[in-house]
C-alpha cells in the first residue's frame, strides 16, 4: 500500500499544494483559502473545483 501526503501553504491570494505519492512529489496551486473571508461550503467547492482536478491530471 502507497502512502500519500498532502500539504498546503495556504493565504489569502493563493495556496500551494504539495502531493507526496511513490516518491514523487507534484506541486499545484490554487486560489486562496482563508477561514476570514470564506466559509466552509465555499472552502470545499474551491478544493472540488480546482484542487481535485488538478492532482488529477498526469504531470
Amino acid at each position: 500500500m502507497s502512502k500519500s501526503i498532502l500539504i498546503a501553504d495556504a493565504g489569502s491570494t493563493k495556496t500551494e499544494w504539495s502531493l507526496l505519492r511513490n516518491g514523487k512529489v507534484k506541486s499545484v496551486e490554487t486560489a486562496g483559502i482563508s477561514p476570514y473571508f470564506l466559509g466552509e461550503e465555499q472552502i470545499a467547492e474551491l478544493l472540488r473545483s480546482e484542487l481535485l482536478p488538478s492532482l488529477k491530471k498526469p504531470r
